[in-house]
C-alpha cells in the first residue's frame, strides 16, 4: 500500500486502517490497536511529495473470502488528533485458497 503526502506545510504522521484479519507482511511501518482497529503508521513523519510505503497480507483460507475495506488514510502532527483524507477508503476483493 502506498500512502502519499501530496501537500503539507511541514512533515505530518500518516497511518492507515487495515482491515480485520489481515497482517503487516513489511515497510517501515508499526502497528497500534485503537478501538478494536488496526492501524498501520510510517515510523517517521512524511514531507509534501514522500510516499510511505507498506505490505499487508491477507487471510489466506477459504473462509477468508470477502470484501475487505482499508483507510481512510489519516494524518496529523503531534498528539492524538488524526484527521481523515477524504476519498482514501478502499475495497479490495480476496478469494481464499484451500492448501
Amino acid at each position: 500500500m502506498n500512502l502519499t503526502v501530496e501537500s503539507a506545510s511541514g512533515p505530518v504522521r500518516v497511518r492507515d486502517r487495515l482491515p480485520d484479519g489481515w497482517t503487516v507482511a513489511g515497510g517501515a511501518v508499526t502497528t497500534e490497536e485503537v478501538a478494536g482497529a488496526i492501524y498501520v503508521g510510517a515510523d517517521a513523519p512524511a514531507a509534501a511529495g514522500e510516499t510511505v510505503i507498506y505490505f499487508a497480507e491477507a487471510p489466506a483460507t477459504p473462509e477468508a473470502t470477502d470484501e475487505y475495506a482499508f483507510g481512510p488514510a489519516e494524518y496529523g502532527d503531534a498528539g492524538e488528533l488524526w484527521v481523515a483524507a477524504d476519498g482514501t477508503g478502499r475495497t479490495v476483493y480476496v478469494v481464499g485458497v484451500e492448501t
